[in-house]
C-alpha cells in the first residue's frame, strides 16, 4: 500500500485539487484507493467527495466514519477505531457525479456547519501533540495491516513550522 499526503506551509496551494484529482484517477482506473480528508478546518476533500446533494447525506455518517471522530474515539479509549464508508458518485457528470464511488474517511459531520452549532464541539479536537501523532501513526499502521487498499490519499491542513 501506498500513502501519498498533500502537505503545504500554507494554504491555497492545491493540495485538495491534487488529492481529489489523482484520488479520482487512481479511482477510475480500478485501484482500491482510500481517502482520507485529514483537514477538518477547511473540508475541501470531504466537500469534493460528497458533493452538492452532500447536506442530504452527512446526517448518516458516523463518527468512525469521519477523521475527527477517528481522533476523539482514540483520546477518550487509547485505540484507534476507524470505519471508512464508501460514497456514491456514480450519477453522470451532467447530473453533478464522477461516475464512480469511493472509499473515504471524512474530516468531520461539521462540514455545513451544522453540527458545531448543534453539538457546541469543536470541528477539530483539541489533543496534545503527542496524542495527535500516536494517534495518526496507529492510524496508518492499521491500514497497513489491513491490506485493504492499494493507496491511501490524504488531503492535511496547512502544516506549521
Amino acid at each position: 500500500m501506498e500513502i501519498i499526503a498533500f502537505a503545504s506551509g500554507k494554504g491555497g496551494t492545491g493540495k485538495t485539487l491534487m488529492a481529489s484529482c489523482l484520488g479520482y484517477s487512481l479511482t477510475r482506473a480500478g485501484h482500491r484507493v482510500l481517502m482520507v480528508d485529514g483537514d477538518p478546518a477547511t473540508d475541501g476533500l470531504s466537500l469534493f467527495l460528497l458533493g452538492r446533494d452532500g447536506t442530504q447525506h452527512i446526517g448518516s455518517f458516523e463518527e468512525l466514519n469521519t477523521f475527527s471522530g477517528i481522533l476523539r474515539h482514540f483520546a477518550e479509549g487509547g485505540k484507534i477505531s476507524f470505519e471508512p464508508r464508501r460514497i456514491n458518485r456514480t450519477e453522470s457528470n451532467e447530473s453533478g457525479g464522477h461516475g464512480i464511488s469511493y472509499q473515504a474517511v471524512i474530516s468531520s459531520k461539521a462540514l455545513y456547519g451544522d453540527e458545531q452549532l448543534l453539538t457546541k464541539r469543536l470541528a477539530v479536537p483539541d489533543l496534545e501533540q503527542e496524542v495527535f501523532e500516536k494517534a495518526v501513526r496507529l492510524f496508518f499502521q492499521e491500514l497497513r495491516e489491513s491490506r485493504a487498499y492499494d493507496y491511501v490519499i490524504v488531503d492535511t491542513g496547512g502544516v506549521r513550522i
